[in-house]
């Protein structure tokens, strides 16, 4: 038997709605849905009015398809839709507030993509911020990137070329970018001739 969400409370700070993992009715989580949506439409933001290009442009950048968009690609399109730089940064900057997009601005290799699709990101820091457990069953191309593996949940060490198979060589300048301005990664040498 499952456990009621009215056995969950609320203070000025926390809240709390126990969800039953063994229940299979879709309304399971009636209560924390509910919660959300409430606390969602409290925000200030979500009560602040944008332009309708905004919008268009949000519709467009999520429906290509892709998890990922180029930051030239983003200005393009919303230069087609009478969108400045200036209002392209700001609908940016609102977006990645509200967790629609992924777009930091503290380096050229972070401003450079903006990712539409948040759990793309999730998936690629999955692949080496865990333990064997969510590795178990990967098979690597040669045996050093199958010990690099074994290193990286062993001590928490991933060598370059680790990070090039897991996540492909595109996509790593970008990851490692934002995992080490993040604070999850930080760059050290220890074999005297590379990079880990």
């Amino acid at each position: 038997v499952g456990v009621s969400a009215r056995a969950g409370f609320r203070d000025d700070e926390l809240c709390y709605i126990p969800i039953c993992n063994m229940e299979t009715s879709p309304s399971r989580a009636a209560a924390l849905r509910m919660h959300v949506e409430e606390t969602a439409r409290s925000l200030e933001c979500a009560k602040r009015e944008v332009p309708l290009a905004w919008l268009r442009a949000v519709d467009l950048m999520t429906n290509t398809g892709l998890p990922y968009l180029e930051y030239g690609a983003v200005l393009d399109l919303c230069t087609q839709l009478g969108m400045t730089r200036t209002d392209t940064s700001d609908m940016l900057l609102f977006l990645h507030e509200l967790g629609v997009v992924v777009h930091q601005r503290a380096t050229e290799a972070l401003l450079a993509r903006v990712i539409v699709e948040p759990q793309w990101l999730v998936d690629r820091l999955a692949l080496v911020i865990g333990d064997e457990n969510h590795g178990r069953g990967r098979t690597l191309q040669s045996a050093e990137l199958q010990r690099d593996l074994y290193r990286l949940y062993l001590d928490g060490i991933a060598s370059r070329k680790l990070l090039d198979a897991l996540w492909t060589s595109k996509d790593a300048e970008f990851l490692i970018a934002f995992m080490t301005e993040a604070m999850l990664l930080c760059q050290i040498n220890t074999t005297g001739n590379g990079k880990e």
